[in-house]
């Protein structure tokens, strides 16, 4: 099954995104926000832990996910806004 993203959230302080759903497979996902590819931190099959870049700025973006295992599967789009810090 493809990957589902339900949610994200924005971790300022380690400036990460937390991104929930299902489906993320058991091989290290490649995590997409429009043209930044993020660096992986911690993955499971319903929860992935993601670096931002620093140069990223607040923005609406779309965010995909492609999930490794038996077989590679993308995630339909998400559409995730990061704010700017207040």
């Amino acid at each position: 099954m493809a990957p589902v993203v339900e949610s994200t959230t924005i971790n300022r302080n380690e400036n990460v995104v937390i991104i929930r759903g299902r489906n993320f497979g058991s091989g290290r996902p490649d995590v997409r926000l429009a043209q930044y590819v993020l660096k992986v931190k911690i993955f499971s099959e319903g929860e992935i832990i993601a670096s931002l870049p620093p140069s990223i700025r607040p923005a609406t973006y779309n965010l995909t996910i492609t999930a490794h295992g038996p077989d590679t599967r993308s995630s339909e789009g998400f559409t995730m806004t990061l704010f700017a810090a207040d």
